[in-house]
C-alpha cells in the first residue's frame, strides 16, 4: 500500500531550466503560473520526480512526454534533466511535507567503473520496467543514479546503466512511491490505464457522478461502461447511437475523463496536470474546476496545475470563493536570470491582484 503524503515545500536546484528554486506555503488545490520558460512543467516534473524517488524509470518518462525518447537509443536523454546540461553537478531535491517529515533526492550522471556491474543479476526489479537487460559494453556505459533519503533511514539508492540501446535497472526492490498522475497537454488516452482507474471508479459506485460532470462538455451523454474492442478492455460512451469508444467523444471529453480519473486514483497522493485548461473552452472552466473541487472532496488527493490563461484563474475564483472547505492558492513562479522565485496568494490576495490589475499569468 503506497504511503500518503501531502507536500509542503519543495526545494529544486540544477534542475531543467531551474537552477536553484524554493518552493512553499501549498494548499490542496494549486494553480500555477508564470511567463513562457519560467520553469512550470519543470516544476510539475520535480515534484513528480519525488513522488517516486525510488523508481528509476520516472525520469525516462518525463524526458518522453518531452519527446525526447524520439532521440537515438544510443544517445541518452539524460543530461537534459541538468540545468544548461551542467552534469558536474547534482540535481537536489527536498521535501518537506505537511507533517514536517523531510524528504531528500538527488540525480547524478556519470561514467560508472568496471566494479561498479559485480553482481548485476537478469532478474526484474519489483515495480521497474520489464525490459531490463545486462549491459554488454561497459566502457561506453553511462549511470543516472537516484539517491533517496528520508529521516534518519539509511539512503535508497537506485541506478539506471545506459549503453547503446540498453537500460539495466538496478536498486533495492522496497520500492517508495505516491499515488500519483501527471497529465501532461497531449491528450492522447492509455485505454489500458483509464479503463482499470474507470473500474475503480465503479467500484466506489460514482459513475454517474463521473458521467454527470461528463455532460458538461458532451450534453448528448447517456451512459459510460467498460467494454472490449480489439481484445482490450475500454471505456466506451453512448450519446444516442450506440457504444463507441469515450476517446471518440473529442478532447475535451477526453481530457475531463482523464482528470476525473486521476483523481479517484490518487487518493493520499498527488495530480500534476500541466496546462489545465487546454481543451475546454473558457465558458465551461467554471464547470471544470467545480467537478475537480468534487472529485477530490473527502479525499486528501493534492493537485498542482500549471495555466496561461487568466480565465482559468478566475474560474477556479468563482468555483473557490464557494467552496472555502478546500485550500486554493496560486503561485507565479518568475525568473529573472537564473534565479527563479515563487510567489504564493491566498483567495483574498488573488482577488485583490486581479481586481488592481497586477498581471498573475
Amino acid at each position: 500500500m503506497p504511503e500518503k503524503i501531502f507536500i509542503s515545500e519543495l526545494t529544486v536546484e540544477n534542475f531543467r531550466s531551474i537552477r536553484k528554486m524554493e518552493a512553499r506555503n501549498f494548499g490542496q488545490i494549486n494553480i500555477i503560473t508564470g511567463n513562457n520558460n519560467a520553469g512550470k512543467t519543470a516544476f510539475l516534473e520535480a515534484l513528480f520526480l519525488n513522488l517516486g524517488p525510488t523508481n528509476p524509470t520516472l525520469w525516462t518518462r518525463i524526458n518522453a512526454i518531452r519527446g525526447l525518447d524520439r532521440i537515438s537509443p544510443s544517445q541518452s536523454t539524460a543530461p537534459y534533466l541538468f540545468n544548461e546540461m551542467n552534469m558536474t553537478t547534482s540535481i537536489l531535491f527536498s521535501v518537506k511535507t505537511k507533517e514536517g517529515n523531510i524528504k531528500n533526492l538527488s540525480i547524478r550522471y556519470y561514467e560508472p567503473e568496471t566494479s561498479e556491474f559485480n553482481g548485476l543479476s537478469k532478474d526484474n526489479e519489483e515495480g521497474v520496467s520489464s525490459e531490463t537487460v545486462m549491459i554488454s559494453d561497459v566502457e561506453e556505459s553511462k549511470i543516472v543514479e537516484l539517491a533517496y533519503e528520508s529521516g534518519h533511514d539509511a539512503p535508497r539508492i537506485t541506478r539506471s546503466i545506459i549503453s547503446p540501446n540498453r537500460i539495466q535497472l538496478q536498486g533495492d526492490k522496497t520500492q517508495v512511491y505516491y499515488e500519483s498522475v501527471f497529465i501532461s497537454p497531449d491528450i492522447k488516452s492509455d485505454k489500458d490505464i483509464d479503463a482499470k482507474r474507470y473500474d475503480l471508479l465503479n467500484r466506489e459506485n460514482r459513475i454517474a457522478e463521473f458521467e454527470c460532470l461528463l455532460k458538461v462538455i458532451e450534453p448528448d451523454l447517456l451512459r459510460t461502461s467498460l467494454g472490449i474492442e480489439n481484445e482490450q478492455t475500454i471505456i466506451h460512451a453512448d450519446t444516442g447511437f450506440g457504444l463507441m469508444p469515450l476517446s471518440l467523444l473529442g478532447s475535451g471529453s477526453l481530457r475531463l475523463s482523464k482528470i476525473l480519473l486521476a483523481l479517484v486514483y490518487s487518493k493520499g497522493g498527488v495530480v500534476l496536470i500541466d496546462e489545465v485548461e487546454n481543451s475546454f473552452h473558457h465558458s465551461i472552466l467554471p464547470k471544470v474546476w467545480s467537478g475537480i473541487a468534487e472529485f477530490i472532496r473527502g479525499d486528501d488527493c493534492q493537485v498542482f496545475a500549471t495555466t496561461h490563461s487568466r480565465e482559468c484563474i478566475e474560474a477556479a475564483i468563482s468555483v473557490f470563493e464557494q467552496n472555502k472547505s478546500i485550500d486554493f492558492r496560486v503561485h507565479r513562479i518568475d525568473k529573472t536570470g537564473q534565479i527563479s522565485k515563487l510567489y504564493t496568494f491566498d483567495l483574498e490576495q488573488i482577488k485583490v491582484a486581479l481586481e488592481t490589475g497586477w498581471e498573475m499569468r
